[in-house]
């Protein structure tokens, strides 16, 4: 019996624990030239790994968008949320924790099998870069953490955490695309128009 008793209190502890623990079916992110990552896919930093995204040219955000499952359900009415970074090098923790609040954002409420189905969509201008604090160094490989929160009437639904984040490893390249300038695209048109007359005289 007291076994019993035992387990059923700490099933009542579980789960008042999680009351505020939501969950991230899926969310993309776009930055740095990168459109519609899922960084709910990458592994976690708990389990001492990082999912590489290959190379990018800056951290500027330009969407988000969740699909959440809120713990609270219907009731709590998501009505925003946040994005966390956190960022480091091979030598361990640079800068500051990025606390970037999706101003703006819209959220709505889409239902599904238990009642408590969210998304949220945001589009702007937000450099996380900048929100750390930090400068990144061309041809450098770096690691950052990323983790998400929607807030609502009764508390915060947390998706991932400082200590367990979702983590990916980029390399910073300070070179955008190349783009031709004028002179380059006039001389190429010029180059164009030649052939084109060339081909009219020969016949």
């Amino acid at each position: 019996m007291k076994k019993l008793a035992v387990f059923a209190v700490a099933a009542v502890l579980a789960a008042s624990a999680f009351a505020h623990d939501g969950g991230l079916m899926s969310a993309s992110i776009s930055f740095g030239g990168l459109s519609d990552i899922d960084f709910s896919s990458w592994n976690r930093a708990d389990a001492d790994s990082s999912t590489p995204i290959g190379t990018i040219t800056d951290l500027t955000i330009s969407s988000v968008a969740f699909n959440i499952w809120s713990a609270d359900g219907q009731a709590s009415g998501r009505q925003g949320g946040n994005l966390f970074a956190n960022f480091f090098d091979t030598n361990g923790a640079i800068g500051q924790q990025a606390d970037v609040w999706l101003e703006g954002a819209t959220v709505t409420y889409v239902g599904g099998d238990y009642g408590n189905d969210w998304s949220l969509s945001w589009s702007g201008t937000e450099d996380l870069a900048s929100a750390a604090g930090i400068t990144l160094e061309d041809g450098k490989t770096y690691y950052m953490d990323l983790w998400a929160k929607t807030y609502g009437d009764y508390g915060d639904d947390e998706y991932g955490s400082s200590s367990n984040p979702y983590r990916a490893q980029f390399t910073y390249s300070a070179q955008s695309p190349a783009v031709p300038e004028p002179a380059t695209m006039s001389l190429l048109g010029l180059g164009a128009l030649a052939m084109v007359l060339r081909r009219k005289l020969r016949k």
